[in-house]
């Protein structure tokens, strides 16, 4: 396998055996368009089966201006989420890179409708669902009792991640139940930190609340058992494999009712559903479970159940590897 990047691994060494990592000489995001020419005398270099292209916007414009075929190309999230609807000529843009590629692959069935959107039929979109190593994510053996009910997330922090909306929702909470102890765990970094730090001096909950900030994805299961509830109240969301891990560690998930998260969670079964941009529904949500230690086990367990049936990482990289087969034959004939 070769792996080609402007953008060097943060964790090379623990690359699988056998990968091969190759890097182009302009940075991002001016090699976006300058690589092109480089990008194509590797490719008749290494003759490729197949290019699997990730991230439709920077890197899609990359192998739309390359041409090599056949060509695969991953949406994530905010490449169609948000990019196209900052400018008409990044709408443009990207809609070229999409119907350029011979497979267009998303994470979720929400992520699937807005391409074919904005594709307008144009291209046939297959659903490759994120998986979760249910070994390292999982309960643990023994959760001690500290008498604090933590509610957290594990999120980048930016306008979109909806942790304002959080940082609400357990203000009303503290402030409903201003004698039990409670805490709020936001674990993950970005360029809203700073406002959200102020966000809970003004609301007075900067005592309860710690921003953890960035931790390596090893560290995110230890993070997650010291939490009894987790929380995703995005504005916009791809997927929500971050919620697919808490289920996958026996915590109770509240999302909102946006993108992807409705496929990661059953509504009552495994968390709750509420509505986005809604603090105080979000707050009613995170209060039935802080009452009800039963319900906050039995949406825990069934989580896990969920994640293992249907996202454990095997199977999803089988869906991968099929899809792979699949096209290598087609092509082949």
């Amino acid at each position: 396998m070769e792996l080609i990047t402007m953008h060097p691994p943060a964790d090379a060494a623990g690359l699988p055996p056998g990968v091969r990592v190759h890097h182009l000489p302009f940075p991002a995001p001016v090699g976006y368009y300058l690589n092109w020419w480089h990008l194509r005398a590797l490719l008749r270099t290494l003759r490729p089966t197949l290019l699997h292209v990730h991230y439709a916007t920077g890197y899609g414009t990359l192998a739309r201006l390359t041409r090599y075929r056949p060509t695969l190309l991953s949406v994530w999230g905010s490449d169609v989420l948000v990019f196209p609807n900052q400018a008409r000529w990044k709408r443009r843009l990207l809609r070229r890179n999409l119907l350029a590629a011979d497979y267009v692959l998303a994470t979720s069935h929400a992520m699937r409708r807005v391409v074919e959107e904005l594709v307008g039929g144009g291209q046939l979109v297959q659903v490759t669902p994120f998986g979760v190593d249910c070994e390292q994510f999982r309960p643990p053996a023994h959760q001690p009792s500290t008498g604090k009910i933590t509610i957290g997330t594990v999120k980048g922090l930016e306008r979109s991640a909806g942790v304002d909306a959080l940082i609400h929702a357990f203000a009303l909470l503290a402030r409903w139940h201003g004698d039990e102890p409670l805490q709020l765990l936001i674990v993950g970094d970005g360029p809203e930190r700073a406002r959200l730090e102020r966000l809970t001096r003004s609301l007075d909950a900067a005592a309860q609340v710690t921003f953890v900030g960035a931790v390596h994805h090893q560290a995110v299961p230890q993070w997650l058992t010291q939490m009894d509830i987790f929380a995703t109240l995005s504005n916009s969301e791809g997927f929500g494999v971050g919620v697919l891990e808490a289920s996958a560690c026996g915590l109770p998930v509240v999302v909102s009712n946006v993108g992807g998260l409705g496929e990661v969670v059953r509504h009552d079964v495994t968390g709750l559903i509420v509505s986005p941009r809604d603090p105080e529904a979000a707050a009613r949500a995170l209060d039935r479970l802080r009452s009800d230690r039963g319900l906050r086990a039995r949406m825990g367990a069934a989580g896990r159940a969920f994640v293992l049936d249907n996202f454990e990482w095997s199977k999803t990289v089988d869906v991968m590897v099929d899809l792979y087969r699949t096209i290598t034959q087609s092509n082949r004939m």
